[in-house]
């Protein structure tokens, strides 16, 4: 962003009981915890969506518990691997946790579309995400969108031909020669806009989050990122110790925290503890003074922020 060029106002997108956006300390940062995922102990047969569906529900209530004392909201990610998944773990958080908002979530397309399908034929659209738009969603998957009337999707800000944070905001807006992402978000009537600058590794994360703030800067829209797979990735994790992944995981939420990150791909929901446990306070701490040093800071916009629950 030019430095003349003044930063727009911070956006923000409510989806049910969840506010992700605004200046930083108004609202708290939302954690987003995959189930299902590949690798879920959860599962039992990914192809046809069967999974433990008593130890699921002790992972949602703790991780609702943890909401109701830290403050920190959290998002599920629902990952399948067929469409047959895909609608089934929807119908069993349908019932198992009504109010929590959800992305869908799939490398398969097909999986993706039966997720629309269903949010659709549920009257749960209200809730849902589409993750994610970008330059390999599909028209199809565009009209889905438009027709289920799902308002709310992740823009994944990721241009291979130029990685800087200037290219990712290029990748948003498009050019004279090629069409923006956001552009392509129109289409399906996307209203509710989140923005994943995409961290690709452990080194990445530091572009991702320096791209945060220039599309917060330039856009305004609630921006976040992963740091799952950069944890996953970290090649030189056992020179330090056998341990050292579990450690990093809840560090590198505090990491994006402190970048303006609105939201986080933090990682499973079994796992809950340990991101809250950072997330909330990391928040608590930021919304405490001003971010030029003065003190306090703004008053957070909602009683159950973090900084009234962990300090």
């Amino acid at each position: 962003m030019p430095k003349e060029q003044k930063p727009v106002e911070p956006k923000t997108v409510q989806i049910g009981d969840v506010i992700l956006g605004g200046r930083r300390g108004e609202y708290p940062t939302t954690l987003m915890l995959s189930i299902f995922h590949r690798g879920d102990h959860l599962v039992t047969d990914p192809k046809q969506g069967k999974f433990d569906s008593k130890r699921a529900q002790r992972y949602l209530n703790r991780a609702i518990k943890l909401t109701e004392t830290t403050g920190t909201p959290f998002i599920l990610d629902v990952l399948a691997e067929t469409p047959e998944a895909m609608t089934k773990y929807l119908a069993f958080l349908s019932e198992s946790a009504p109010s929590i908002p959800f992305l869908i979530d799939s490398s398969s397309r097909e999986a993706r579309l039966a997720g629309i399908t269903q949010v659709a034929d549920a009257n749960r659209a209200h809730l849902a995400i589409y993750d994610a738009i970008s330059h390999h969603t599909t028209v199809e998957e565009l009209k889905a969108l438009k027709t289920a009337k799902i308002e709310a999707a992740i823009i994944l800000a990721h241009n291979p031909l130029d990685i800087r944070p200037q290219g990712r905001l290029e990748a948003l807006k498009g050019t004279p020669e090629t069409e923006g992402l956001l552009a392509k978000a129109s289409t399906a009537k996307i209203s509710k806009i989140l923005i994943d600058t995409v961290a690709l590794d452990l080194a990445g994360l530091s572009i991702a989050a320096t791209a945060m703030r220039f599309v917060k800067s330039e856009l305004g829209y609630p921006v976040g990122t992963g740091s799952a797979n950069s944890v996953a990735l970290w090649r030189h994790a056992s020179e330090i110790s056998p341990a050292a992944k579990r450690y990093l995981a809840p560090a590198l939420c505090s990491y994006l925290q402190c970048h303006g990150a609105n939201f986080i791909l933090a990682g499973p929901l079994r796992r809950a503890p340990r991101f809250f446990t950072a997330v909330s306070v990391t928040d608590a701490l930021l919304a405490y003074t001003s971010p030029d040093g003065a003190y306090p800071a703004p008053t957070p916009k909602t009683r159950t922020h973090p900084r009234y629950k962990v300090l």
